[in-house]
């Protein structure tokens, strides 16, 4: 299976000159994507929303730092989650306590949580199911185990989405 090496984000210029995200990606295979976006002259009503920094000594207030620091903390610290569901939570926080990488409270706080709920995940798929298989005899498969794949990864999100809600102070 590959696995996610790195995710990381970085303020460009597009071709109008504003600042605008880049973001590249990783894979333990060696190959990588990337993908810049760009804003759009058009400001219809269904238009993504634009974060931007609103520092008018930068670039106006047109700077993209706070979505760049979004990718680069709290969407690779969601990450640690699904990779602990796909591994096992204890290398995985063991590999992040290593770097001991430069976070705040609430970054720490959601990278531990996502490894819980990752590692949950994985016991849900795992043991549960294996244990349950072998007392229904029969009656109960592992592929109607996994039907419930989508309903977790709701409950995933939904964990994370609480967590930036309730702690955006500390984040």
């Amino acid at each position: 299976m590959t696995l996610i090496r790195s995710l990381h984000a970085r303020e460009i210029l597009d071709s109008r000159g504003n600042p605008t995200l880049e973001a590249e990606i990783v894979l333990d295979s060696g190959a990588f994507g990337r993908a810049m976006v760009p804003s759009g002259a058009s400001t219809g009503a269904r238009e993504a929303i634009e974060l931007r920094d609103g520092d008018p000594g930068r670039f106006g207030g047109k700077g993209v730092t706070q979505a760049v620091a979004n990718v680069n903390s709290t969407i690779a610290n969601s990450l640690v989650g699904v990779l602990s569901a796909i591994v096992d939570n204890i290398p995985v926080m063991y590999a992040v306590l290593t770097m001991n990488p430069e976070m705040s409270n609430g970054q720490w706080l959601l990278v531990t949580l996502t490894a819980g709920v990752g590692g949950s995940l994985l016991s849900v798929g795992s043991a549960a199911g294996v244990a349950l298989m072998g007392q229904s005899k029969g009656m109960y498969t592992f592929m109607g185990h996994l039907k419930w794949t989508p309903v977790i990864a709701l409950g995933y999100a939904a964990s994370i989405l609480v967590h930036l809600f309730v702690n955006q102070a500390i984040m």
